[in-house]
C-alpha cells in the first residue's frame, strides 16, 4: 500500500505536528473554547434573571476563582506536555486508575460538545431568526451536518489550518460582541452609563448574587482543551501554561464588560424588561443599534458554534490519541496520517459519536439534551479538577516538584478552587432541579459506573500493561523530554 495512508516500514514513531501551535494562538484556541458570541447571547438573560444588575459583578468573582484553578491545574502542563492532556496528568501524579477515569470523563464531555452547540443554536437561535427575517425555514439539523462536514475536513486535513480557522472565527465574533457593547454605551437605555453594576447592594439579595457566583463559574468551563496541545504547541512547558491563565483572563473581562455594556444599552433600570423578554436581548440590542446590521451578530454566534466544535474535536481525538499511546486505548486510535500528521482514526471516531449524538438531539430535543449534558459536564470537570489539584499537591508538596514548592500555586490555589467546584457541584443538586435536569446526576453516575466496570475488566483479564505508560509525555525524540519517566514512550505508527 503506498500513499498518505500507507503504514511507516521505518519503525520510527510517529508524531503530532510539533511547533505548529503559538502563544496566541493558543490563548484564542482556549477563547474560543469558552465560545464567547454563543455565550454572551444566550446565557446573558439567564445571569441576569439570576443576578439582577449585578451580573457584571458575578462574571469578576467567578472569573478570579477559575484562575485560582487556572493557575494550579496549568502547574502540571509545565511539568507534563502531553496529548493526553488530563489523562496524562492524573495518571502521573496520582494513578493511572485516576487517570483513566479523567480521560473516560473527557471522553464524555469533548467529543459532543461541538454537535450540541450548533444544535443548541441552530434550534433557538438560527432557524427562527433567519426564517422570521427572511421567510427561509432550515431545519435545524441541516445546520449540524453541514457545519460537521466543515469541522471534520479541518481537522482531518491537520492541526495548522485548523488552528488558522480557529484563531479567525474566535477574533471575528469576540471583536462583533464587544463592538455591540461599545456601541450600546454611546447608546444608553434608562439609566444612562453608570457603575451600579458592579455594586453589590444592587443585587436582588446576598443569596442571588452567591448563586450567580457559582453557577457562572461553569460559564467559563473551555479552557481544559489546552492541555492536550502540548506535543503541538511551540515551547510547550511555558506557552500552555501562560495561554491557559491569559485566556482565562481574557475571557474574563470579555464576560464582564459585554455584560456590563449590554445592561447599559438596554438600560440598567429595565432589568424587568431583560428577564421577562421572550427574545434574546442581545438580539434585540444589535436589531435597535444596528437595524438590518444586526445580522452581523448571528453570524458572530455561527462562528462560535463552529469554531468551539474544532477545538473541542481536537482536544478529544488527541486525548484519545494519547491513551492509545500507552495501551489503554485500542492502538489503532495512536495512528497517525503521513501528510497531516493527524490522528485519522480518532477522527473517524469523532465522526461517529458526532453523529450518534445528533440522532439523540433529533430523538430528545437539542434544548434538553443539551441541558442534561451542560450538567453531566459540570459534574465530570468537578471530579477531574479535583483530582488534577490533588496532583498539583502530590507533585509539587511531596514528589519530584518539591524544589519548585510554591505555597499559593501549590496548596493554596488547589485547595480553595477544589473547595468552589465542589460546592458547586452540591448547590447543582440541592435541592434537585426539574426535568429534564434532574437526570443529569442520573446519568453521570450510570457513566462513571461504566468507567469502574472497564477498569475492572481489564484488571480481571490481565490487561494492565497501559499503567506503567500512562504517565508518559512528550516523546523521547522530543526536544523537551520528562524527568524521571515511567516508560519509554512509544508513539503511533502513521497510516
Amino acid at each position: 500500500m503506498t500513499g498518505p495512508d500507507a503504514p511507516t516500514t521505518t519503525g520510527q514513531p510517529a508524531l503530532l505536528k510539533r511547533n505548529a501551535i503559538r502563544l496566541p494562538e493558543i490563548i484564542m484556541q482556549a477563547l474560543a473554547a469558552f465560545a464567547p458570541a454563543f455565550s454572551i447571547v444566550l446565557l446573558f438573560q439567564l445571569t441576569v434573571a439570576e443576578s439582577g444588575v449585578t451580573a457584571p459583578l458575578v462574571f469578576f468573582f467567578a472569573g478570579l476563582i477559575v484562575l485560582m484553578l487556572g493557575a494550579s491545574i496549568s502547574q502540571l502542563y509545565k511539568a507534563f506536555p502531553s496529548a493526553g492532556g488530563f489523562y496524562t496528568h492524573i495518571s502521573r501524579t496520582v494513578h493511572p486508575r485516576a487517570g483513566f477515569m479523567a480521560g473516560w470523563l473527557m471522553s464524555i464531555w469533548l467529543p459532543p460538545a461541538g454537535v450540541l452547540v450548533v444544535a443548541y443554536t441552530a434550534q433557538s437561535v438560527l432557524q427562527p431568526q433567519i426564517n422570521a427575517q427572511y421567510g427561509v425555514n432550515i431545519p435545524w439539523w441541516v445546520y449540524v451536518l453541514a457545519i460537521g462536514a466543515f469541522v471534520g475536513f479541518l481537522i482531518y486535513r491537520g492541526i495548522v489550518i485548523s488552528k488558522e480557522t480557529v484563531v479567525a472565527l474566535g477574533v471575528a465574533e469576540i471583536v462583533i460582541c464587544v463592538v455591540l457593547g461599545i456601541f450600546a454605551l454611546f447608546s444608553p437605555g434608562r439609566g444612562g452609563v453608570n457603575l451600579i453594576p458592579f455594586n453589590p447592594a444592587h443585587a436582588p439579595s446576598l443569596q442571588g448574587l452567591y448563586l450567580g457566583v457559582v453557577f457562572s463559574i461553569f460559564v467559563y468551563t473551555g479552557w481544559e482543551t489546552q492541555a492536550s496541545m502540548a506535543e503541538e504547541a511551540k515551547n510547550p512547558r511555558r506557552n500552555v501554561l501562560l495561554g491557559t491563565v491569559g485566556a482565562i483572563a481574557i475571557w474574563a473581562a470579555f464576560l464582564v464588560f459585554c455584560t456590563w455594556a449590554y445592561l447599559v444599552g438596554v438600560g440598567t433600570s429595565n432589568i424587568g424588561v431583560i428577564v421577562k423578554s421572550g427574545t434574546l436581548p442581545p438580539l434585540d440590542l444589535a436589531h435597535h443599534l444596528w437595524g438590518g446590521a444586526w445580522v452581523i451578530l448571528l453570524l458572530a454566534i455561527l462562528n462560535s458554534a463552529i469554531a468551539v466544535s474544532i477545538v473541542c474535536s481536537n482536544a478529544s481525538t488527541r486525548i484519545w490519541y494519547g491513551m492509545a499511546r500507552s495501551g489503554v486505548l485500542p492502538a489503532a486510535l495512536s495512528k497517525l496520517h503521513r501528510t497531516h500528521k493527524t490522528p485519522v482514526n480518532a477522527i473517524y471516531l469523532e465522526l461517529v459519536i458526532s453523529l450518534v449524538t445528533l440522532a439523540i438531539a433529533a430523538i430528545f430535543g437539542p434544548s434538553d439534551t443539551f441541558t442534561v449534558y451542560s450538567l453531566m459536564s459540570t459534574f465530570g470537570l468537578i471530579v477531574i479538577y479535583c483530582m488534577l489539584n490533588l496532583g498539583v499537591v502530590r507533585h509539587y508538596l511531596l514528589g519530584p516538584g518539591r524544589s519548585e514548592f510554591n505555597w499559593l500555586l501549590h496548596l493554596v490555589f488547589p485547595v480553595l478552587s477544589s473547595a468552589a467546584v465542589l460546592w458547586v457541584g452540591y448547590k447543582s443538586v440541592v435541592p434537585l432541579p426539574p426535568a429534564p435536569a434532574k437526570y443529569a446526576p442520573l446519568v453521570t453516575a450510570g457513566c462513571v459506573a461504566v468507567g469502574v466496570a472497564a477498569l475492572i475488566w481489564m484488571r480481571a483479564r490481565g490487561k494492565e500493561t497501559w499503567l506503567a505508560k500512562a504517565g508518559e509525555g512528550m516523546d523521547e525524540s522530543s526536544d523537551l523530554p520528562l524527568e524521571p519517566r515511567p516508560a519509554t514512550a512509544t508513539a503511533g505508527e502513521l497510516v
